[in-house]
Order: structure tokens, then sequence, then C-alpha cells
């Protein structure tokens, strides 16, 4: 806004990364079920610290809200290490086949390609 305002001109950011292949992340997503045509939300419980982990049954709990107050037509995503694999699980258990779990399964590009489709990430 203070270059705007000094009268430079307009100043538009873009954040989005430009990767090689713009297709990968919706090949990976369909492989593993993504409607294409519904949105995609990321859910992301990967606090390091025990003091930062917001309880999964807070994830659950929003995940069931968006689908009945905001869009029915969402599937959830879960990318990242090995580490997170069991609050995934869990989280699997809870939602069924609304969440696709990616995790350890991708590359951090791929799993930056994927991010790039979402309408919302929730992380700690």
């Amino acid at each position: 806004m203070t270059i705007e305002a000094t009268g430079l001109g307009s100043v538009g950011i873009n954040s989005r990364f430009k990767l090689k292949d713009p297709a990968l992340g919706i090949n990976i997503l369909q492989h593993h079920g993504w409607r294409t045509d519904w949105d995609l939300v990321v859910l992301n419980p990967a606090g390091l610290f025990v003091t930062r982990h917001w309880p999964l049954e807070n994830y659950v709990e929003f995940a069931q809200l968006w689908l009945k107050q905001h869009n029915p037509r969402t599937q959830f995503v879960m990318v990242g290490l090995g580490e997170m694999a069991d609050r995934a699980r869990i989280l699997q258990k809870e939602l069924g086949h609304a969440l696709l779990n990616l995790v350890d399964q991708t590359t951090a590009a791929e799993a930056f390609a994927i991010i790039q489709h979402a309408a919302l990430v929730l992380s700690e």
C-alpha cells in the first residue's frame, strides 16, 4: 500500500509456486479419488510440539461442520511426512472416504502442487 500511495503504481502479489508440471497435483489427487468438481480442503495436524497440537477431535468437528454448513461437495486431504501417519489414520477412521490420506506418499513438490488446488488449508 505504501508503494501505491507514492504514486508508483499498483503492486500485485502472486504467491503461487510455478511448477514444471502444473497437472502434477491433479493427477495424484485423481489417482487417490479426488472429484475435481468438488472443493478440496487440506487438514494439517502437524504441530511439532505437543503444546502446539490442536486436538484431532477439533479437526473432525471442523470437517463435519464444513460439510454440513459450507459445502457438502468437499473432500479433505492430508499430505506430509510419516510422523503424521497415526494422526492421518485416526482422521481417516472418523471421516472415511471424505479424507484422502496422502501422508508419506508425495514429494515436497507434489505436496505443494496438491495444496495449490485447496480452497482452504487448516493447520496448526
